[in-house]
């Protein structure tokens, strides 16, 4: 393994700023339980990488990086303040071994996912690191680590797009200022009008996804459980067609399959959502852990689906509206579930950030192309995704709209798999029937199409 430096030269001065409350939280997190399972979960993006690579002007693009970005080298020293400043990000130069071409390029896929799970220690001089992975003279696989600390989808996002960007600006992105900005915002009166409004809509709300996890033996190690499936394309049309007519929300629909696909009588639930939260210019090209995890709260599943999800696209909106008033701010407001159940956060990446909207990258003079290594962490016990247009991934073949589910409570797969089959057979029947029957109808489709596809399996 070789190790190439990126050359970024130290700024001048150091910039000491406070911790935000996801910060604060996570950092607490990591101290209780460690730098293991999911929170030794880091935000990675992929990259295949044809022709020849030039090691210098990776190096060379990764210094500007560093220097564009004050929080890709952010230092921790506690749980209340971090310092920014410049150190370069490393570079991991890989070899993998394997007797073909697909062996070795499976085997570079593995290694990615491994380097998503391994912890970031507050204290690295870098949230940053990069792997070059080389499965042949001409082929590599490029893997972008970053720590959650300083980072969100939006921002990996950004990244990507530097490094396929040689002509990117030299000046800083406008971190400290942004950041500054928020926490004013938060002690403003402004702030704690829209934290005392979400706090009163969530209040009460369940904070457990009502449904039983596999018991863990104490001492065991925690590890994910990480799957996937692919929404049939003509589910996906059909649901994209209904949304279209009935002007609601991807994330509403969502929502309304994750609570429909379990057994009535527990709601409402609380459900975590990341929204990307840039609300000005001078925010969008900021690197940082921007977005928030909101709180939305699902209301009770009654009366016909179309009224249901009306009432989730009006949350959903007033989640949006609210994005900044972060999900450790209100979730001493929300009430303990069932003792066996778990955490859920509930995210959707639309195609601009999960990648799926392909376009022609070139990076180090080599053709790049984004592949999926693995989603993003939000915190929760379990994480559900809907990827619009996902790249190419180890697990499933690339589909109009994916839906996975990540654990980090080391579940076991056919629970995970069995919860995704759930979720699906939810989708099946949101785009089939008539979105003015009642909840109850659609309960009972659910429970159809979900025997149909365990037949299936």
């Amino acid at each position: 393994m070789e190790a190439v430096t990126s050359g970024a030269a130290a700024p001048a001065t150091l910039e000491r700023m406070p911790n935000s409350a996801a910060q604060r939280s996570r950092i607490q997190a990591i101290r209780r339980h460690g730098g293991v399972g999911r929170f030794g979960h880091c935000l990675t993006g992929g990259l295949r990488l044809d022709g020849t690579v030039g090691l210098d002007e990776l190096a060379s693009s990764l210094a500007r990086m560093a220097g564009r970005h004050p929080a890709l080298t952010a230092t921790f020293e506690g749980s209340d303040t971090h310092t920014t400043g410049a150190a370069e990000i490393p570079i991991e130069i890989r070899d993998v071994s394997g007797r073909t071409a697909a062996d070795r390029w499976s085997r570079a896929l593995a290694m990615a996912e491994a380097e998503s799970e391994r912890p970031f220690s507050p204290t690295d001089p870098s949230r940053c690191r990069v792997s070059l992975i080389r499965v042949e003279v001409d082929l590599h696989l490029l893997v972008l680590a970053v720590d959650p600390l300083v980072c969100d989808a939006w921002s990996v996002n950004i990244l990507i797009e530097e490094l396929a960007s040689p002509t990117a600006g030299d000046g800083d992105d406008g971190y400290r200022e942004v950041w500054d900005e928020r926490q004013r915002w938060l002690t403003s009166d402004s702030g704690l009008v829209a934290c005392r409004q979400r706090r009163a809509v969530v209040g009460g709300a369940l904070d457990r996804w009502p449904v039983g996890i596999a018991d863990r033996a104490e001492g065991s190690p925690a590890r994910a459980t990480e799957r996937y499936l692919a929404i049939d394309d003509a589910v996906a049309r059909g649901v994209q067609e209904k949304l279209r007519n009935e002007r609601s929300t991807l994330l509403a629909v969502a929502a309304a399959a994750a609570v429909l696909g379990i057994a009535p009588g527990a709601d409402p639930l609380a459900l975590r959502s990341t929204f990307a939260g840039r609300e000005t210019s001078a925010e969008q090209a900021v690197v940082g852990a921007v977005a928030t995890k909101a709180v939305m709260r699902t209301p009770p599943a009654v009366g016909s689906l179309a009224t249901y999800l009306k009432d989730l696209r009006s949350e959903v909106f007033a989640c949006l509206g609210a994005q900044r008033v972060a999900y450790e701010l209100v979730a001493d407001t929300l009430a303990a579930g069932p003792a066996d159940g778990a955490s859920v956060a509930l995210v959707v990446l639309p195609k601009d950030l999960s990648g799926g909207t392909q376009r022609e990258l070139t990076v180090a003079g080599a053709l790049a192309s984004r592949t999926a290594v693995s989603v993003c962490p939000t915190g929760a016990d379990i994480d559900l995704f809907v990827l619009e247009g996902a790249p190419p991934m180890q697990t499933v073949e690339p589909a109009e709209l994916t839906i996975g589910a990540c654990s980090w409570r080391g579940d076991t797969d056919e629970w995970v798999d069995r919860l995704l089959v759930r979720w699906r057979a939810a989708f099946a029947a949101l785009s089939k029937l008539d979105w003015g029957r009642d909840i109850a109808v659609v309960r009972l489709r659910v429970e159809q199409e979900m025997s149909r596809f365990e037949a299936l399996r």
